[in-house]
């Protein structure tokens, strides 16, 4: 937040004026404060209360355009909730980055922005301005964006400027929009989650009411647009084509149904493997390396790029993209990507999986942190298993005896069972009671499952 207020050289002029106070002393973080505030003549009003107030802070953006003045206003409201021993909070100090698309997804020049009963100018010696941080530091706020020849499409908090929720009267059809053409990576990221969060949530209602799934068009195009980017960082491309976990899904639900978001799930990824197919096997070509493993960000990307890739097309099960993943593992230089072949193949049960983790293991199995993994992948597989509850019930009584501090962070597991369904919720209560009607058990264990059964 010091960086998007001050700019790149006047956080380093405070890091400066930082060192040259304080070098070799135990300093606090009023004195950082203190420092970028005074290298700078700066003016951070309440920003100190980010640390001294608890709780993320809610901010809400509402928008509207003024055809007839050609001016956009963007009305701010913040809200911290109460904390225990802070049930009264005051507004924070939230630079909020922001920038304006046109109808077609150009960046729109931003000139001034009346805020306060002032006309501050943006433009910096003649030349276009598309971002600007605008410093919400009340309750309440509105700033207006002056010369606007048609209603914009905001993007905000661009490069994630403030660690704040933010809600906003963006329609679906402006997220669209910033998913397809943001020049903000960030923004364009989030508005593909928040996309990807709305249209699974749908989807599991209609899987629940036994109706048909149907992908909408407009998302993968969006993903198409970013896949074929070819200008784009590619560990940005490859977060922006994975999909949100179905933890996270099943948080966002009254009821968490596991059963409605892995069907969800699993189908919006087939259906992606499926229309963005080509552009999918390009990845995969254009990514592929047979030289030696080089630890950089460059090749960071580029492998994160190409298995994101190879895990949506093994998804399709068709003959030609199980022997391309098949080569991808034999011909694999590195364990990144070995590892990620075999993960990709791991999805699909049948005798090529069988085989392949047989491989996987003959080749590793004298390095326990690498057969550590190959045991959790097929722990986490999407294989159909029925007995998980008191598989992990019966481990826990078993490791309790051994190791509790482990037991304890497994039993954990348990801790939100009544988030699910009642069945969901009997299974789990079960094996949380019959593990506390174990003999010897340790406090470690004792605890968290008695919190577990409480809640």
């Amino acid at each position: 937040m010091y960086k998007t207020l001050l700019g790149s050289q006047g956080f380093r002029n405070g890091m400066d004026l930082y060192f040259k106070r304080h070098d070799g002393q135990a300093v606090t973080c009023e004195d950082f404060f203190a420092a970028m505030r005074d290298a700078n003549n700066a003016d951070f009003a309440n920003f100190l209360l980010w640390y001294s107030q608890a709780g993320t802070p809610v901010v809400k953006v509402a928008s509207s355009y003024n055809a007839e003045a050609r001016t956009f206003s963007l009305k701010f409201s913040q809200e911290v909730p109460p904390t225990p021993g802070q049930p009264i909070k005051e507004p924070m100090f939230v630079p909020v980055a922001v920038g304006l698309l046109d109808s077609t997804g150009k960046e729109v020049p931003l000139s001034s922005v009346h805020h306060d009963g002032t006309l501050q100018s943006v433009a910096n010696n003649g030349q276009p301005v598309y971002t600007t941080v605008l410093r919400v530091t009340k309750k309440e706020e509105e700033f207006v964006f002056s010369d606007v020849s048609e209603r914009p499409i905001p993007s905000l908090l661009r490069g994630y400027s403030a660690p704040i929720r933010l809600e906003t009267d963006l329609t679906d059809s402006d997220l669209f929009l910033l998913l397809a053409y943001d020049s903000d990576e960030f923004n364009r990221w989030e508005a593909g989650q928040v996309l990807a969060r709305k249209l699974m949530l749908n989807l599991v209602a209609d899987f629940q009411q036994n109706k048909p799934l149907v992908l909408n068009p407009k998302f993968v195009h969006g993903l198409r647009s970013i896949l074929s980017d070819l200008s784009l960082d590619k560990e940005f491309v490859a977060k922006a084509i994975t999909l949100p976990g179905e933890g996270e899904i099943m948080d966002m639900m009254e009821v968490a149904d596991p059963d409605a978001v892995h069907a969800v799930r699993t189908f919006i990824r087939k259906q992606l493997a499926h229309e963005l197919k080509a552009e999918l096997l390009s990845t995969v070509e254009n990514n592929r390396s047979t030289e030696e493993y080089v630890f950089d960000h460059p090749n960071l990307a580029r492998r994160a790029l190409k298995n994101i890739a190879l895990a949506y097309l093994a998804s399709l099960e068709d003959s030609r993209c199980t022997e391309l993943v098949l080569n991808e593992y034999r011909s694999a230089t590195n364990m990144t990507d070995q590892f990620a072949a075999l993960a990709a193949i791991a999805q699909n049960p049948g005798k090529t999986r069988d085989d392949i983790l047989a491989d996987f293991y003959s080749k590793w199995q004298e390095d326990y942190l690498v057969v550590n993994k190959w045991f959790a992948l097929q722990a986490m597989s999407d294989v159909p298993d029925g007995s998980g509850y008191k598989f992990l019930g019966e481990i826990v009584m078993q490791l309790d005896k051994i190791n509790p501090q482990v037991a304890s962070r497994m039993v954990s597991a348990f801790s939100r069972f009544r988030r699910y369904d009642e069945t969901r919720q009997n299974l789990a209560k079960a094996q949380l009671e019959k593990i506390l009607s174990t003999n010897g058990l340790s406090e470690n264990v004792f605890e968290i499952a008695s919190k577990s059964l409480a809640t």
